[in-house]
C-alpha cells in the first residue's frame, strides 16, 4: 500500500529528493537505478491494477505495460514532479485505455462512463476473521455498482492508501471532483452495507 504523504515539510522534501535522485539516474541509463524502481513499485502496480482486473494474467500485463510505458517516457519526467505520482498516473491511464478496449471489444455499453465493472478485488487476504471477511464481502459486491471513476477513488483511497489530494493529482482532476465521487461512492456502499462499514478495507469513511 502506498504510504499517504504525511509528515513534516522536511521529510516530504526529502522523499522527492530520493525519487528526483532516482529518475536522474534512470535517464543516465544506470540499469540497477531502473531495477531499483521497479523493486519499489512492482507490487504496489500489481494491487493497484488487480482493483480493476481481478485477473492475475491481465494484472501482470498491466504491470509490464506500466514498466515500459515508464522506460519509455522517463525523460519526460519532470523535476517540480513526484515520481511515485507519475507512476501511479501512468498506470491508471493504462487501466482506463485498457478498459475502453475491454468494453469495444465486448460490446458492453456503447457509453464508456456505463460500463459494468468488474468486481473490487485486492491481491492478498490475511484476514482470517469471519465477521471482517463478510463485511469486504459486502463492501466488494456493493462496489460492484459504482462507476469507473468513483471505483478509481476507492481503489486509489482505501486499498493505496492515498490522501484525496493524491488522488486528484493521479486522476487529473479536481480535488473537489474527487470528494464528490468519493462522497458518492462511500453513499452507494453504505446503502448497500450500513453505516459502519469496516472490513479488510480499513473503516470506510
Amino acid at each position: 500500500m502506498m504510504k499517504p504523504m504525511a509528515g513534516s515539510a522536511e521529510e516530504n522534501k526529502h522523499e522527492l529528493e530520493l525519487e528526483h535522485r532516482l529518475a536522474s539516474r534512470i535517464k543516465d541509463g544506470e540499469r540497477d537505478a531502473f531495477a531499483e524502481l521497479v523493486g519499489l513499485y512492482q507490487k504496489k502496480i500489481f494491487v493497484f491494477a488487480y482493483g480493476f482486473f481481478p485477473n492475475r494474467e491481465d494484472a501482470l500485463e498491466i504491470v509490464q505495460e506500466t514498466f515500459m510505458r515508464i522506460f519509455t517516457k522517463m525523460d519526460g519526467f519532470q523535476p517540480q514532479q513526484s515520481l511515485s505520482g507519475w507512476v501511479y498516473r501512468l498506470t491508471y491511464n493504462i487501466c482506463i485505455d485498457t478498459y475502453r478496449k475491454f468494453a469495444k471489444k465486448n460490446a458492453l455499453e456503447s457509453d464508456f462512463a456505463e460500463v459494468s465493472e468488474k468486481r473490487l478485488a485486492i491481491v492478498e487476504n490475511h484476514q482470517a476473521d469471519l465477521e471482517c471477511g463478510q463485511m469486504r464481502a459486502a463492501i466488494d459486491r456493493a462496489a460492484d455498482g459504482l462507476s469507473l471513476k468513483q471505483k478509481s477513488v476507492f481503489t486509489l483511497k482505501y486499498i493505496q492508501g492515498m490522501k484525496l489530494q493524491q488522488v486528484a493529482e493521479v486522476m487529473n482532476i479536481s480535488l473537489g471532483t474527487v470528494k464528490t465521487l468519493h462522497h458518492r461512492a462511500l453513499r452507494k456502499i453504505r446503502q448497500e452495507v450500513g453505516a459502519d462499514a469496516r472490513g479488510e478495507y480499513g473503516t470506510v469513511s
